[in-house]
């Protein structure tokens, strides 16, 4: 009987993780916030739910307080690429470059990681002045997806000496 009481709890967190998700990616960071925050209130440490919350609210411009929810969902999973690319993000928009580099690295070496990781780490490393590294980074972006503008862009304006745009609205 525990067992399946579990279940179904399993099953809501679930179900509600993925309206969570859809609001967030639907661009209503408001109700995903809402939603975030409900089973967050049943399942504190939901690394799930941790990571969603620290995504929301860089998505709000609320990158001081998306940090905290995000390195507890990564004691929980460590290897974890959306709150690695999240924290390191958090990190870029508060100009915390150094703290960036250093989370978008270990998000780099996650197979399969997604184009952003590399862009977003060619980005730390162009404000560390490490140009070397991150036209490496951003090179590697654009040939992962060549018709992306922004990664296309930062690469250029990388080869010319000019400082990356940080785009922050960029789907993880």
């Amino acid at each position: 009987m525990r067992f399946l009481i579990r279940q179904k709890f399993m099953a809501q967190l679930d179900n509600q993780l993925q309206k969570a998700w859809d609001q967030l990616h639907g661009g209503n960071t408001p109700a995903a916030l809402v939603i975030i925050e409900s089973i967050l209130q049943r399942a504190p440490a939901n690394p799930h739910a941790l990571c969603m919350l620290g995504m929301a609210r860089v998505a709000a411009d609320d990158a001081i307080n998306a940090i905290a929810p995000l390195e507890r969902a990564l004691q929980s999973d460590p290897r974890n690429g959306m709150a690695l690319d999240s924290l390191g993000l958090a990190f870029l928009s508060l100009g915390r470059f150094n703290d960036a580099a250093q989370v978008l690295q270990r998000a780099a070496v996650i197979p399969h990681a997604p184009a952003v990781v590399f862009m977003r780490l060619g980005m730390a490393l162009l404000n560390l002045h490490d140009t070397a590294a991150a036209l490496q980074q951003l090179t590697r972006a654009v040939n992962l997806e060549p018709g992306n503008l922004a990664f296309r862009l930062n690469l250029a304006r990388a080869l010319y000496g000019e400082p990356a745009i940080i785009l922050l609205d960029e789907p993880n």
